[in-house]
């Protein structure tokens, strides 16, 4: 992390950008000789098409980096960014996410950080994987 600090470079407001997160992760892997793409969707972003986008990223065991911009709500996990390393459902058909954050995993709501992202309290947000 410290090493990748040094590319990424976040500003007073820390890293904001999913894009500029992006292209700091492809410049660190193409130092390092490692050929690491971004993987865009052009799709709405809607809870189940980003869901969608979060799966096809676990899917090829690429743990996908999520940022929310909520700031002034009740959500824990404000302006805040996490990775994503499952995606599953309850026995109630509720969403979850298990993700790393703070140096532990937790799990928390899809729908809940889904929504936090598009809330009138946030200035958006993202999911990013790579391959």
């Amino acid at each position: 992390m410290n090493t990748l600090y040094d590319y990424v470079s976040p500003g007073l407001l820390g890293e904001i950008s999913v894009s500029g997160f992006a292209s700091a992760v492809e410049k660190y892997a193409a130092d390092k000789k490692v050929k690491l793409s971004r993987v865009l969707d052009n799709s709405s972003f809607t809870l189940d098409n980003t869901a969608n986008y979060v799966k096809a990223g676990l899917t090829i065991n690429s743990p996908v980096a999520t940022l929310n911009l909520s700031k002034w709500s009740d959500y824990n996990y404000e302006w805040h960014w996490m990775t994503i390393t499952k995606y599953y459902r309850d026995s109630t058909d509720s969403r979850w996410i298990a993700v790393s954050t703070w140096g532990e995993r937790r799990s928390i709501n899809y729908r809940t950080h889904f929504d936090a992202i598009v809330g009138n309290k946030s200035l958006g947000g993202g999911f990013m994987y790579f391959k």
